[in-house]
């Protein structure tokens, strides 16, 4: 429930399954279609500790001590993202466009 409102998201959220996982989706800047990976069988394990780690560097912590403390302990990790006064919400970490390295110049020859 404070995690959502650090993020600026509704808290109503929180205590509705699904929509939940589309609000989580918006915080870490994934489209929200995504939340759809959770009922994939096996695949949900895998996007599940994605998701948390990814969440977890939405709010800044992008060690790999963290992403570690994240897979382990990640109930409790949240706990402490949402309760800690000091962390605040950094921004959506999940990139959808990959850039080119070369930058395309239109009309050079």
């Amino acid at each position: 429930m404070k995690l959502f409102a650090k993020a600026n998201q509704p808290i109503a959220a929180a205590f509705v399954p699904g929509w939940d996982l589309i609000i989580i989706m918006r915080i870490i800047g994934r489209p929200d279609k995504h939340a759809w990976y959770f009922a994939i069988p096996v695949l949900n394990i895998f996007f599940g500790f994605k998701v948390l780690v990814q969440l977890a560097q939405s709010f800044g912590k992008r060690s790999n001590t963290d992403a570690l403390l994240v897979c382990l302990f990640n109930v409790f990790y949240m706990l402490n993202l949402a309760l800690a006064y000091d962390e605040e919400y950094v921004g959506p970490v999940y990139q959808d466009t990959i850039e080119p390295a070369v930058p395309v110049v239109k009309g050079v020859a």
